[in-house]
């Protein structure tokens, strides 16, 4: 550790800690993260979380980016773990060669589940070009970087809705995957 040896954020973990306690988590040992598809799932339940309940404390503008960032990786995250489930030739250095893309990893995932009879639905497929298009890099809804072109409206209920649809079927696209390894 550096300048001292006190925690202020990354504390020792509490004694009287049990499952009943809300207000924390453990990072790090037995609450790690075990892979990106466990990881993806926690960034689409942040997402959720946060497009449901900020109401009470800011405007809506006010998590627009970062809730649009937490859906984008989410979707990448599930994106990747399953090209790996698809093709165990898709190590780390073989993953971060596909960079940020959404509709490279896309098109890669659409490959692999046509491969097995399956079609991933228009609206599905469309979501994901459309954060594509607008943040083709995952740097849009990460940085401030001055104004942008286009102007759009975001329904945060409908926003959710579409991304649950999403999510949903890349999960039943993991299973397919994970079938294809027994």
């Amino acid at each position: 550790m550096d300048q001292n040896d006190e925690n202020i954020i990354f504390q020792e973990i509490p004694e009287d800690i049990d499952e009943t306690w809300i207000e924390g988590s453990i990072f790090g040992g037995m609450g790690s993260v075990m892979d990106n598809f466990q990881m993806a799932k926690s960034f689409r339940k942040a997402a959720e979380s946060l497009a449901m309940q900020y109401k009470a404390d800011c405007d809506s503008y006010e998590i627009l980016n970062p809730l649009l960032y937490l859906y984008r990786h989410a979707i990448e995250l599930y994106l990747k773990e399953i090209i790996c489930k698809f093709d165990q030739t898709y190590n780390k250095k073989k993953i971060k060669a596909l960079g940020h893309s959404l509709s490279d990893s896309f098109l890669l995932v659409e490959k692999f589940i046509e491969a097995r009879g399956y079609k991933i639905p228009d609206k599905l497929k469309n979501i994901v070009f459309e954060f594509n298009k607008l943040d083709k890099r995952s740097f849009r809804f990460r940085y401030g970087e001055g104004v942008q072109p286009g102007e759009y409206w975001i329904d945060f209920i409908h926003l959710n809705n579409m991304m649950k649809d999403l999510f949903d079927g890349f999960e039943n696209i993991y299973s397919i995957a994970c079938k294809k390894l027994q």
